[in-house]
């Protein structure tokens, strides 16, 4: 039985950035909940019920009874808890939005200098939190969004020296008309620091991937050759899944549809996967694709051809189209073909598919002999990981 492997440091590392980038949503998105949340208590925008309440044993200076409008309370209270909860959000959104942006750039500035970091590594303050890169990001001349980096990074840059000028300002006692204006201003451009840093994170998070194109070709090329040394050398143990993949060739060819290429691996990595292995381990995959280069003018796509993937992980096998650039159409799920159906079913599904038709109805049989191979493939995803070579 094959092992798992953990991710190359290409592909861990690009799940690292990601990670910063899935850290600084989750607060963009929290912080404009809270700005929503306040926004219904705003008690300049709404009317309050006047009706008031009267406190016995609580006199007031003249004598009087005391009294309240509860709904007023209420008001004011929810605008003090929403304001903190804005404000908590809006500098924690802040500190993470900084650390994705300069944790992409501090990972182009690695790949550049020809390091192979597995993951964007950050020095840590006096708290044990980590704390952010140099957001600057050279050597991309080259690339397409180049400029558009470059003008993300100087939005970023205003922001920040806004946030120092406000500080400088605010030191200073009293303030002029001018100087009113100016902090005022400042204040103002400074409040964007959160959202111009995630601007940048996401362009820098995309010049990761092309800073690491070289890095790619070169992993390419040794597995490449790996494979080509493979072929002189006594053949691996089976993939659990592979006597499934087989019976689905075996069905295809029968039907006249037999894939230009098919291949199954144990390498790619997991995208299902949670928790604290997320992005580091792998998956069973298998791909079978069909080439057609003809022009078709009406597909998006640009040329015919298929592409089936089946992964463990995945309830379903799914699609996708080639793209005239190079790759294909980002995957659909085949809801009406489980990931171990009948292989005839799986034969019927691609003829519809490669003819554009409608799919057979109903969904399709399960395949009776795949208890071995759905119980090898259990047990190959329940061994613990190990470091790839």
């Amino acid at each position: 039985m094959s092992e798992k492997k953990t991710a190359h440091w290409t592909e861990s590392l690009v799940d690292s950035v990601y990670g910063l980038y899935e850290a600084a949503n989750e607060y963009r998105t929290a912080h404009r909940a809270a700005q929503l949340q306040a926004a219904t208590v705003d008690r300049i925008r709404r009317m309050t019920y006047e009706g008031r309440i009267a406190l016995e044993g609580r006199p007031t200076v003249s004598g009087r009874t005391f009294t309240r409008a509860p709904h007023g309370q209420a008001l004011s209270v929810l605008s003090r808890l929403y304001g903190t909860v804005e404000a908590e959000t809006q500098g924690r959104y802040e500190e993470a939005a900084l650390l994705y942006a300069s944790g992409a750039a501090w990972a182009v500035r690695a790949v550049l200098e020809g390091k192979e970091p597995p993951a964007v590594a950050f020095w840590t303050d006096d708290h044990g939190d980590p704390a952010p890169h140099s957001l600057e990001i050279p050597g991309l001349q080259t690339w397409a969004d180049g400029p558009g980096l470059d003008a993300a990074y100087d939005a970023l840059v205003r922001c920040t020296r806004a946030a120092e000028y406000t500080e400088e300002l605010g030191d200073r006692e009293p303030l002029n008309d001018h100087e009113s204006a100016e902090i005022h201003r400042a204040n103002t451009e400074a409040a964007g620091i959160a959202d111009a840093a995630f601007a940048y994170g996401l362009l820098g998070q995309r010049a990761v991937s092309y800073a690491l194109i070289g890095a790619r070709r070169t992993r390419e090329s040794e597995l490449a050759q790996a494979h080509a040394a493979a072929q002189v050398t006594p053949a691996p143990p089976e993939l659990p899944h592979a006597p499934y993949i087989t019976a689905v060739i075996e069905a295809l060819t029968a039907a006249g549809l037999e894939p230009d290429t098919w291949w199954t691996s144990d390498a790619e990595t997991d995208p299902y996967a949670t928790g604290d292995d997320a992005g580091c381990t792998t998956m069973l995959t298998a791909v079978l694709a069909w080439d057609d280069t003809r022009a078709d003018e009406d597909d998006e796509t640009g040329r015919d051809g298929l592409f089936l993937f089946w992964d463990h992980p995945a309830e379903q096998w799914q699609y996708a189209r080639p793209r005239s650039q190079g790759g294909n159409t980002e995957p659909e799920f085949l809801p009406k073909l489980g990931l171990y159906s009948d292989p005839d079913a799986v034969a019927s599904t691609t003829r519809a598919l490669l003819a554009n038709q409608p799919f057979p109805d109903g969904h399709a049989p399960y395949w009776h002999p795949a208890g071995a191979v759905r119980a090898a493939v259990t047990a190959w995803a329940e061994q613990p990981s190990e470091p790839s070579a």
